[in-house]
């Protein structure tokens, strides 16, 4: 009898080894869960609030001159893509989870889509964006999932690069892939969290630290539908510093 009350032993302190590390990995996933709720809706009230307030401005014709009118209507506009923006994540992140993420794909030129996508972009005004693609780059895609991908990279090279940059985005192809890419001038991520940021709502400890706002979805947003294209999406480090997220496509097969 020994033997056999030695395997249940083994038996029992392993089950309570693995309920415990489910335990741990449940606690950890709704404190994440928590706090992403917490960072959306900051997130929100943001855009919010400045929309609110220069429309209340607006509306009592608070105004020196009509250029303070115009810089109103400008950060109203800007707030409210924002906001748009962010909604779109939250509702594509959350169909990904569910797996319903239903892509309609047809031929189009990413060159074209990226520079529509970068000219609908409102920047601060002290980020300056570039854009440099080639004629036609013709793929295969969803074209609202190829937008999110676009919007979603300038996006974080806006949020994590200095307040004063130049975000550069450029589409080129070789014999076989689409290549879109998107630089910024920020301090760059360590090699050993390169492939951690496309974990949902992972954070690296220098945005804990710096109280850096964001949802922490963006990154994955872009990993799953990039990959739903049959793609990659990976980062890298620029000899002059900063940060480069490429994303590499088959190209397209119709003429």
């Amino acid at each position: 009898r020994l033997p056999t009350i030695g395997v249940l032993l083994l038996l029992t302190i392993g089950l309570i080894g693995f309920a415990m590390t489910l335990v741990r990995r449940e606690a950890a996933f709704a404190s994440a869960r928590a706090d992403f709720i917490a960072r959306v809706s900051h997130e929100l009230r943001t855009p919010l609030a400045q929309i609110r307030l220069f429309a209340e401005t607006l509306r009592h014709k608070r105004f020196s001159a009509d250029a303070d009118q115009q810089r109103s209507l400008e950060i109203i506009d800007r707030e409210a893509r924002r906001l748009s923006h962010l909604v779109d994540n939250i509702l594509e992140f959350s169909k990904s989870e569910r797996g319903r993420v239903d892509l309609h794909a047809v031929t189009l030129d990413l060159a074209a889509l990226t520079e529509d996508a970068v000219a609908s972009y409102a920047p601060p005004p002290s980020v300056n964006i570039e854009a440099l693609t080639e004629a036609t780059v013709p793929v295969d895609a969803d074209p609202d999932a190829l937008r999110q991908v676009v919007l979603n990279l300038l996006d974080n090279a806006v949020k994590y690069g200095p307040q004063q940059q130049t975000v550069r985005v450029s589409v080129d192809r070789n014999e076989h892939k689409a290549r879109l890419s998107v630089e910024d001038e920020g301090p760059g991520i360590p090699a050993h969290e390169r492939d951690r940021i496309f974990v949902p709502y992972y954070r690296m400890r220098r945005e804990e630290n710096e109280n850096t706002t964001g949802t922490g979805i963006g990154l994955a947003v872009v990993k799953e539908l990039v990959n739903r294209h049959n793609g990659v999406v990976s980062v890298e480090p620029r000899d002059s510093g900063g940060t480069r997220f490429v994303v590499e496509m088959p190209l397209s097969d119709t003429p």
